[in-house]
């Protein structure tokens, strides 16, 4: 099997994988919610144990508010018409917040596996857009 990164990073990819992005976007928006739901609940699992103890120096609503910025500034830029600027910055603040996410909970005392689905997964996808969507700007 032959992966094709040109299809990837080619300058319509954003075009082509729009609707995906957009359901991906879209799930990781209601994600945010409910984190946000439960901080204010007092019933939230954001706790050292689990994400680290540098992630906890931060109030939690940091991470919960930069999550629903990115992620709002990612769907907007991403509906028609495209706007890659806006669509490149949401992105790479998502993928900064979940590498920063994903350092704490692995080397500060959180669960390692956060840590790991963290950086094996939402970092490369948010990277991934972004460079998307910057090559998409300068077509």
């Amino acid at each position: 099997m032959h992966l094709d990164w040109k299809g990837f990073l080619g300058p319509r990819a954003l075009d082509r994988y729009r609707p995906l992005w957009l359901v991906l976007e879209a799930l990781l928006m209601i994600i945010a919610v409910l984190f946000w739901v439960s901080l204010g609940l007092e019933v939230s699992a954001f706790s050292p144990e689990t994400w680290g103890s540098y992630a906890c120096e931060w109030p939690a609503k940091l991470w919960g508010g930069l999550l629903f910025l990115a992620t709002g500034a990612t769907i907007t830029g991403l509906m028609r018409p495209v706007t890659a600027r806006r669509v490149a910055v949401g992105a790479a603040i998502q993928a900064a917040v979940f590498l920063i996410l994903a350092a704490s909970a692995s080397f500060t005392g959180g669960q390692f596996v956060i840590g790991a689905y963290l950086s094996v997964l939402f970092v490369p996808m948010h990277l991934l857009l972004a460079a998307q969507a910057v090559r998409y700007d300068s077509r």
